[in-house]
């Protein structure tokens, strides 16, 4: 009964800090195991947005900023929004070599420890794809769960901005 009781309590607080992340599009903050007593390294995801859609195209873009603060490198194997699109897949923009911008979807995304990773338009990101929605509208929000390499999952609120915006 006890074990029950205390999944049923993970549980509920996964749930509220989840709403307390979604809600106030703050920055989502996964403390990692520290090294020290003083400080508390730390995986810090922040700006997450996606780009609206216009019919008929049935794709967007998002992006975010990743800082490890910790000593080990974190890698991103996947990405998700169930509720909305089919597909989603970690993106790399480039110039080839006739000067025409392309994009190839990439097995995985490391932050190496104690850096900085930005998803940009023109660079690394998560591409939507297939919608499960008509339109992605501005000021509309929704979730992106990143599915990293040691089996962690972690959910980043995100916010449509206007194309442009």
């Amino acid at each position: 009964m006890q074990k029950i009781m205390k999944q049923f309590i993970i549980t509920l607080l996964f749930i509220l800090y989840s709403y307390i992340c979604f809600a106030s599009n703050a920055p989502t903050v996964v403390p990692m195991v520290s090294t020290t007593k003083t400080s508390a390294p730390q995986l810090i995801i922040s700006g997450g947005y996606a780009r609206s859609s216009v019919a008929p195209n049935n794709n967007s873009a998002a992006y975010m900023t990743l800082r490890n603060d910790t000593a080990t490198a974190y890698e991103i194997i996947g990405a998700s929004s169930v509720d909305i699109a089919n597909r989603v897949e970690i993106h790399q923009s480039y110039v080839d070599d006739k000067g025409i911008s392309r994009m190839v979807s990439v097995d995985k995304l490391v932050i190496p420890a104690h850096s900085t990773v930005e998803l940009k338009p023109g660079g690394t990101h998560i591409m939507l794809l297939d919608l499960r929605v008509p339109q992605l509208k501005p000021g509309t929000h929704f979730k992106i769960l990143l599915h990293f390499k040691d089996g962690q999952i972690l959910s980043v609120p995100i916010e449509v901005q206007a194309i442009g915006g």
